[in-house]
């Protein structure tokens, strides 16, 4: 099989597979169809399909096949982003910061015990697990840090399905999320930089610290404003045309590839680039008091 066939054969099965499986299963409309995609993504994995006829899933799984799907799948999280950021409300933390700084701590907190309880638990049942070079503390906090991060595209898509997006639910959680992740991938950008590079004395980990305010002091006080004057110049008769499609474009892959520069997910660089577009050019959506 050709490449390019290999590779349209993988997007019809993923874009066709699950919502046939959503709608023939009598599930439609009880559970969202990202949680029917994850499912069958890991159907089509190693666990199962890689068992049951594991030459097609070399042919089609392989990753050198994988390679250009997962580009397109790239720049599609990075374009989900910021529709995830368009609906997303920033007055949430002038209305009830306290409230959501409170709830992202315990969103933070909980699951990192939990995470790290079932790395303890790992090693205990499995210690071959433990590589040479890290140490069992290492390990154990590794599990309990990927264990709490939010999948915000997942997130995103969930509430869009249920028609949240706007409102005031949507806000705190996507609020929560975000305050959350940008923390742990910074926890974890530290204890890769620990382990990784001992000898550095923890310069990777530094410069996140130091760039990620830098950068949110940046998106909301000089890109906001700067970005609002552009887009508002490039629209006509208050219609969104490709000049401005341009221009937030080179906006948002830039904010992402600033991100993922220093350390962090180009995801969160994304979609804080969707919540600094100017309120004329943002999503219509649902009062954020519903």
């Amino acid at each position: 099989m050709t490449h390019p066939l290999i590779f349209l054969v993988q997007a019809l099965v993923l874009v066709a597979l699950p919502a046939a499986v959503l709608r023939f299963s009598g599930l439609k409309g009880r559970i969202p169809l990202v949680v029917v995609q994850i499912v069958v993504g890991i159907a089509l994995g190693p666990s199962l399909f890689g068992r049951l006829a594991p030459d097609l899933y070399q042919l089609f799984f392989n990753p050198a096949a994988l390679a250009p799907l997962s580009g397109i799948a790239s720049v599609a999280v990075v374009i989900f982003g910021l529709i995830t950021g368009l609906h997303f409300d920033v007055a949430i933390f002038r209305n009830s910061g306290r409230a959501t700084s409170t709830i992202a701590a315990a969103n933070i907190v909980v699951p990192i015990a939990f995470g790290c309880l079932g790395g303890f638990w790992i090693l205990a049942r499995h210690p071959e697990e433990l590589v040479p070079g890290v140490s069992p503390a290492s390990f154990v906090a590794a599990i309990g840090i990927c264990t709490a991060v939010t999948a915000l595209p997942v997130l995103g898509a969930i509430l869009r399905e249920m028609d949240l997006l706007g409102r005031r639910i949507s806000d705190l959680a996507l609020a929560i999320a975000g305050i959350k992740d940008l923390t742990l991938y910074t926890l974890l950008a530290l204890l890769l930089t620990t382990v990784a590079a001992r000898a550095a004395g923890g310069l990777g980990v530094l410069t996140t610290l130091l760039l990620t305010p830098i950068y949110l002091l940046v998106m909301v006080r000089v890109v906001r404003p700067l970005l609002g004057k552009m887009v508002t110049s490039r629209m006509q008769d208050g219609e969104v045309h490709e000049r401005a499609l341009v221009l937030v474009g080179v906006v948002t892959i830039a904010s992402a590839l600033a991100v993922e520069a220093f350390g962090l997910s180009s995801i969160l660089g994304a979609f804080v680039a969707g919540a600094v577009m100017p309120p004329n050019w943002r999503c219509s959506c649902p009062s954020s008091s519903r």
